[in-house]
């Protein structure tokens, strides 16, 4: 999982303008480093193994 350290590129993709951004190396941080099973790849968000789709963001698992 990578952190935007970009404040302005970061604002863009939030801004729904993520086509028109292009992240380098220095542009981003790595904060974990693995699979996160039991982690929405969407938000994030803790879920159990018996869910399909998150139940914070709807996002199928």
């Amino acid at each position: 999982m990578y952190l935007i350290t970009n404040k302005e590129k970061g604002l863009m993709m939030e801004r729904g303008q993520g086509h028109n951004v292009f992240l380098k190396d220095t542009d981003i941080t790595l904060i974990h480093k693995g699979i996160c099973e039991n982690t929405c790849p969407n938000c994030g968000f803790n879920v159990s193994e018996e869910h399909k789709y998150c139940p914070n963001c709807g996002n199928k698992l």
